[in-house]
């Protein structure tokens, strides 16, 4: 993540006025609380557009097949305002990651799903974190002014983007069992 970061020249934020910056010069976007998803706790409800098309997508698609909104959990966040255990090569500076409450039962194995969808087509990168328990998205695509390419059939299959992007087809996802004796980690 911290590579496609760097690759992209993506600006760590360091302070709380770094990131007002960034989003007075229209480089990260605020995410708006809606019915497919809502934020807990977020300080900072900031990130790239890209992340913001792939995050709205992404809860869309979770709210449809799952009948809950998505909990987000984090977004953009300055270099000082890093929790103790977050690594220094984080991207939440960048605004180009999210973080996700960890759902369960059946809700726990689409967002599985989706994510390893997802990561497949080089959308994304997910983390599953167990401390505190959620997933770490982070963006990986940056298209000036397009949107991240997301597989039809994925998660951007059940919103309109804010701007025209590619779509890869896909059948349906594969689906995979965990089987005992495996890890949760994605």
């Amino acid at each position: 993540m911290y590579s496609s970061a760097v690759g992209n020249d993506l600006e760590l934020l360091n302070t709380s006025k770094g990131v007002y910056r960034a989003v007075s010069d229209g480089e990260l976007v605020m995410i708006g609380v809606t019915t497919d998803h809502m934020l807990e706790k977020v300080k900072y409800p900031f990130v790239l557009p890209e992340a913001r098309h792939v995050l709205y997508s992404f809860a869309a698609r979770y709210r449809a097949s799952c009948g809950e909104r998505l909990i987000v959990t984090s977004a953009a966040r300055p270099r000082v305002d890093q929790p103790r255990n977050a690594s220094p090569k984080s991207v939440h500076p960048t605004g180009m990651a999210v973080d996700f409450r960890k759902p369960a039962g059946t809700y726990l194995t689409f967002m599985r799903t989706e994510l390893l969808t997802l990561e497949g087509h080089g959308v994304l990168k997910a983390t599953e974190e167990k401390h505190p328990r959620h997933f770490h998205v982070a963006v990986l695509q940056r298209g000036g002014a397009t949107s991240p390419t997301v597989p039809a059939g994925s998660a951007a299959a059940t919103t309109k983007p804010e701007t025209r992007s590619p779509t890869i087809s896909m059948a349906q996802p594969a689906t995979y069992a965990v089987r005992r004796g495996e890890t949760d980690a994605i």
